[in-house]
């Protein structure tokens, strides 16, 4: 199907853009981190392809992060790796380790941890 032909089918209402985005997800077996990536792509595709003039929105340094965690046991819960880190992509919870998944916001009873402390004591892996 080329582009013309698809124009076609989306003027038509046989399928929206939506959908299109949809099977290229599923098509690549995209999920979390890959999904957020083919988003960032297409933002960068779609300004480039814009005719405003407006300048782009600043980028986030990506190495930039902020890190929480138990305030009652501050160095062995960041041992053990249970932490909350802010980062490029939002708020990502470790909980012994293990990546637990994205949340709105910190967990009641987390204290932010000065960032150079945290991520010497951090276990790499979590890094």
């Amino acid at each position: 199907m080329n582009k013309k032909q698809i124009i076609a089918k989306l003027e038509h209402g046989d399928f929206t853009l939506t959908d299109v985005i949809d099977a290229v997800i599923e098509l690549n077996a995209l999920v979390g981190v890959g999904c957020i990536t083919l988003g960032d792509s297409l933002k960068e595709y779609c300004y480039g392809r814009s005719t405003a003039k407006t300048a782009p929105e600043p980028k986030p340094d990506p190495k930039a992060r902020t890190y929480y965690t138990w305030e009652h046991n501050i160095d062995g819960a960041l041992e053990n790796g249970s932490f909350v880190r802010l980062g490029k992509h939002g708020l990502a919870q470790y909980m012994n380790g293990d990546f637990m998944g994205f949340v709105d916001a910190v967990p009641e009873g987390m204290a932010r941890v000065d960032t150079t402390h945290a991520e010497r004591i951090i276990p790499k892996v979590c890094l």
